[in-house]
């Protein structure tokens, strides 16, 4: 099984490690599609950890954790997608993803108003 390198390069030989069955054809290619899924795994768990600087934030309180994992999860996901669905209407699909993501972490929303009787200071 596997396919002719292109004319003029030279063959590539790889070899799998599993402790799956792959006695047929019908499971080595289960075997290899699982393997597949792998990739995309690391793309995402790439932009949760570089993308959002999730383990920057060196938190060690479990449920701290667990809320910036839930609140950045989403975003890390609309970067995936939007790296791997590249379209000429890019600039339209990222402002749509931004806003159906965005829950407010990006800074207040320009329409919310002051505390009544809270008044900003100067540090005094």
């Amino acid at each position: 099984m596997g396919a002719r390198a292109p004319e003029g390069a030279q063959a590539i030989e790889w070899k799998l490690v599993t402790r799956e069955p792959a006695d047929t054809p019908e499971q080595i290619l289960t075997i290899v599609d699982y393997y597949r899924c792998r990739w995309p795994i690391e793309e995402f768990n790439k932009a949760l950890k570089t993308g959002c600087r999730v383990q920057a934030r060196q938190l060690v309180d479990v449920a701290a954790l667990l809320n910036v994992v839930a609140l950045f999860v989403p975003i890390a996901w609309s970067i995936l997608h939007l790296r791997t669905s590249p379209t000429p209407q890019s600039a339209t699909r990222c402002r749509r993803t931004r806003s159906r993501t965005d829950s407010g972490a990006h800074g207040p929303p320009e329409h919310k108003k002051a505390l009544p009787g809270r008044q900003p200071t100067n540090g005094s």
